[in-house]
C-alpha cells in the first residue's frame, strides 16, 4: 500500500472519536445516511437507504427505498411500517426500540450492517464503529492510492474496493470522516455519508408520533408486540410500484420535512 494512504487509514482506525454510539456520554448528537445495495437474482440493483439520528436519549431511524420512498420508521417506543398485504396502510406499534449496528464483519470479511426492531427492548441502540471498519481495511488492503488534493484514499482489499473521503476545511458536519464507501466483488455495496456531529440533519426524524401520522388521514392498523417482533424492516423489492402505496409513502415522507427557514446545517447547541 502507498505509505501516505496507509498512514491516513491507520490514523483514522486509531481515532476512538470515530466510534459513534448511544453509549457515548460525550457525543450525544449525531446523524448519518447509510445506503446498502445488492444485486438480485435477476441482475437488478436493490437495497435501502437508512437515515439514522441520535439526540441524547432519543434515536430515530427512517428506512427508505432507493427511490427515496419511506417504508419504515422507528424510534423510542414506536414503529410504523407499511403493510405489504394492504398497500398504503401503515402498521403501528407502541413499545419496543430499534437497534442499528455498523461494524466490521467476522475475520474482517467486509462490513456488517444490522438493523432490527425489538418489541421487548427497553432502550434503543445505535453503533457506528468506523475504527473497526477501517482497521479491517488496513488488514486486508492490497493496493492503495491517495488523491494529493483531497487526501481521499482508495483501497483495493481482498474483498473489494473501499473509498475513504476526508472533510475539507470548513466542513460544517464536524466529523473527521466525510464518507466511507465499500463495494464487494459480489456487487454488494455500502456507503455512509454525510456523517454529522455538529450539523443539523437534512430531515427531522424526531418529531413524528402516532398522533401526527393519524392526523394525515393515512390508514393505520395497530399491531401487538408479537406482530411487531415479526416486522420486516428491509424494503421489499417493488415497494412503491403500487399507486396507493406510492401516494401514501409521499404523504408519510412530508412528515419529516423541516419547516421552512429551519434548514440550516449547523446545530444551535454543542454536544455537551
Amino acid at each position: 500500500m502507498n505509505a501516505g494512504a496507509r498512514a491516513t487509514i491507520r490514523r483514522l482506525a486509531e481515532d476512538a472519536g470515530l466510534r459513534l454510539s448511544t453509549e457515548d456520554r460525550l457525543v450525544k448528537h449525531f446523524h448519518a445516511l447509510v445506503c446498502v445495495t445488492y444485486r438480485t437474482d435477476f441482475g437488478k440493483t436493490a437495497g435501502a437507504v437508512y437515515s439514522v439520528q441520535r439526540d441524547d436519549q432519543r434515536v430515530a431511524i427512517l428506512i427508505l427505498s432507493l427511490d427515496g420512498l419511506p417504508y419504515c420508521y422507528m424510534t423510542n417506543g414506536f414503529v410504523a411500517v407499511f403493510d405489504q398485504t394492504n398497500p398504503g396502510r401503515l402498521l403501528i406499534h407502541e413499545g419496543g426500540n430499534p437497534t442499528f449496528d455498523l461494524v466490521a464483519g467476522e475475520r474482517s470479511a467486509g462490513p456488517a450492517c444490522n438493523l432490527s426492531f425489538d418489541s421487548r427492548l427497553d432502550k434503543p441502540r445505535v453503533v457506528f464503529d468506523f475504527p473497526s471498519l477501517l482497521a479491517a481495511v488496513l488488514a486486508t488492503g492490497k493496493t492503495a492510492t491517495q488523491d494529493k488534493a483531497t487526501k481521499a484514499v482508495e483501497v483495493q482489499t481482498a474483498h473489494g474496493r473501499v473509498l475513504v473521503e476526508l472533510p475539507r476545511a470548513g466542513d460544517p458536519h464536524g466529523f473527521p470522516l466525510k464518507s466511507l464507501a465499500m463495494t464487494g466483488a459480489d456487487r454488494q455495496s455500502l456507503a455512509v455519508g454525510p456523517i454529522g456531529t455538529a450539523s443539523a440533519p437534512a430531515v427531522d426524524l424526531l418529531g413524528v408520533t402516532r398522533a401526527r401520522i393519524e392526523g394525515t388521514g393515512l390508514p393505520t392498523h395497530v399491531i401487538g408486540a408479537d406482530e411487531a417482533a415479526k416486522v420486516h424492516v428491509f424494503v421489499p423489492q417493488g415497494f412503491g410500484t403500487n399507486a396507493a402505496e406510492k401516494s401514501a409513502a409521499g404523504t408519510f415522507l412530508a412528515l419529516f420535512a423541516r419547516p421552512k427557514g429551519n434548514g440550516g446545517t449547523t446545530r444551535s447547541a454543542d454536544n455537551d
